[in-house]
């Protein structure tokens, strides 16, 4: 799975403009025999936490684009979480 498609990448869907959250790609079983392996592609909307399944190739097919991992000026929340400690405050001096 390339750094694009990467569990939590977000995407935006080019027609509807609605953005979605990649949750990971799984391999679809089915009681009846298909012409080849599906893999599909399982995301969550970012605007009502709905989730939904695509076939890869259809995700892959410019249906869906890839955005910036953090939108200019939002820090993520991993990177706050990992951010190291500030010392401590010294006392102010008199001076």
């Amino acid at each position: 799975m390339s750094d694009q498609r990467k569990p939590g990448s977000r995407w935006r869907h080019v027609k509807r403009g609605s953005t979605y959250t990649l949750i990971g790609e799984a391999h679809l079983q089915t009681g009846k025999p298909i012409d080849e392996p599906a893999i599909m592609v399982v995301y969550r909307a970012d605007s009502d936490g709905e989730m939904w399944v695509r076939p890869r190739v259809e995700f892959l097919d410019g249906r869906f684009e890839a955005l910036a991992a953090h939108p200019p000026g939002e820090v993520s929340e991993d990177a706050i979480n990992d951010a190291p400690a500030l010392p401590p405050l010294s006392p102010p001096t008199d001076g």
